[in-house]
């Protein structure tokens, strides 16, 4: 197995978090395929803070910190600008109808919400807690852009909740992908294929059925939608979904050759 536990993503999360945090840059070049005409160009924004408090439930000193950070729009085709805006207020817990003018306004808002929720609600004990969101765009034709969204929150407990997934928009609509790329029939056809890949790149096993000698459970496709990827379409599992907490976060990538007889001809044509 290529990932065990959370180690991988949560130093996935600090490492992307730190670079999107350390200054604010505009970037309208990075993560692309090398054409000179881009969709998206972003500025990185972020807003770190932590509160300490006599928790009165527990009578004892807790701590909650927060780390949020994006690669906020700030050009484009107006559609594809407000989507995106939009998404990254969702993300990050804001209701709809907040301002996003100003990216780092907006991640300054939402975090200084969450520290309140926390302190509101409380329970943390001396462990503290914490609460992590980066989306970073990881990839960009001139025909769709691909955001990575990394999540983290702990609460107390034995361990924190991390996931890790992609959002494709479409650069001319601004639109979502995901399910909505695949034909009716392709979607009949994909169930073989996703877990083909995922035994094979992640799991590292020949098939599902040995699989299954360690955790008993059928296969099933994931409940996020998929993205456009450098390399192809890539599927992301929810912690538990499809293994037990030590198996992290499966995904896969299958090649835009194999995906393609299987979308819709809208989709297919995004990806030529």
């Amino acid at each position: 197995m290529k990932k065990t536990g959370f180690l991988y993503l949560s130093l996935a999360l600090a490492a992307v978090v730190t670079a999107g945090c350390s200054k604010n840059s505009k970037s309208g070049d990075s993560a692309t395929d090398g054409a000179s005409d881009t969709a998206l160009a972003v500025d990185s924004v972020g807003f770190k803070s932590s509160e300490e408090w006599l928790d009165r439930d527990m009578s004892e000193n807790t701590r909650f910190s927060v780390d949020y950070s994006a690669q906020y729009p700030v050009s484009g085709s107006e559609l594809l600008v407000d989507s995106v805006r939009a998404f990254i207020a969702d993300a990050a817990g804001l209701p709809a109808g907040t301002d996003l003018s100003d990216g780092s306004r907006l991640m300054e808002t939402a975090g200084k919400q969450a520290l309140s929720v926390a302190k509101e609600e409380g329970g943390f004990g001396p462990a503290g807690g914490e609460s992590i969101l980066s989306v970073k765009l990881e990839y960009q034709t001139p025909r769709y852009v691909t955001f990575s969204v990394l999540t983290y929150e702990y609460t107390g407990g034995a361990h924190g909740m991390g996931i890790s997934r992609g959002v494709t928009f479409d650069a001319a609509t601004g639109a979502t992908l995901g399910w909505n790329i695949f034909s009716s029939e392709g979607k009949e056809k994909l169930s073989k294929l996703v877990e083909t890949a995922l035994c094979k790149q992640y799991f590292e096993v020949p098939d599902w059925k040995t699989y299954r000698e360690s955790w008993d459970q059928d296969f099933a496709l994931p409940t996020l939608p998929p993205a456009f990827t450098k390399d192809g379409v890539t599927f992301y599992y929810t912690p538990y979904e499809i293994g037990p907490y030590a198996a992290g976060a499966p995904e896969c990538t299958i090649p835009y050759a194999e995906m393609a007889p299987l979308m819709t001809p809208e989709a297919a044509a995004l990806v030529k």
